[in-house]
């Protein structure tokens, strides 16, 4: 059987990285564009140098990204955000496609809350949404960070919105803290091997 390429998609504090928790318990590979982004751009030099150049060079110290300045600018500008991701977003994509390469199992995945506007993943076989209510979202956030409730809500303003997920999904896992996440996981996984198998 070839190798299945999925994502796991969803708005921020929906429940991407603990749906995908699950999913590695099975053994799949599964690559944290999220976290791969950060390492990314505390140490690959396309990136650093785009962000001093923009920012200026106290956007990084002792090679240490300011990620709360980076946060802050990012979501309070949309020209700030839309240069961040013109620079970070090829890097990652990069990356992912070469560790892509190196997989061997017979299912990967990517996590990624920018599915619907990244073009380059559009040979997805299978795409897991994650959706979570808007409510329990920004509780997450709110806790998490700690940031305050307006602060929330302009990060979840500048994420996809709902419509673009379910249109690029092929399965929808409710995270709702109504329903168990561990099924149904399981479920739509059976349902890919099934497809694909």
């Amino acid at each position: 059987m070839a190798t299945i390429h999925a994502a796991v998609t969803g708005g921020i504090a929906s429940g991407k990285t603990m749906v995908c928790k699950i999913i590695a318990c099975f053994g799949i590979d599964i690559y944290y564009s999220d976290a791969r982004a950060a390492r990314l751009m505390e140490c690959d030099d396309r990136i650093i140098t785009a962000l001093k150049q923009y920012f200026g060079e106290d956007i990084y110290c002792d090679s240490k990204l300011n990620k709360t300045v980076l946060a802050h600018r990012i979501f309070e500008n949309d020209i700030d955000r839309a240069f961040v991701d013109s620079v970070v977003h090829p890097v990652v994509l990069s990356d992912y496609f070469e560790w892509r390469k190196h997989t061997h199992n017979s299912i990967t995945i990517i996590e990624t809350a920018l599915l619907p506007r990244l073009s380059a993943l559009s040979d997805l076989h299978e795409v897991i949404y994650v959706r979570s209510p808007l409510d329990l979202r920004m509780k997450r956030l709110i806790e998490r960070n700690p940031i305050s409730a307006e602060m929330a809500s302009r990060r979840v303003a500048a994420q996809v919105a709902e419509a673009e997920y379910e249109n690029t999904a092929t399965h929808i896992i409710e995270n709702n803290e109504k329903r168990l996440l561990f099924p149904q996981v399981v479920s739509v996984l059976e349902q890919i091997e099934a497809k694909h198998g």
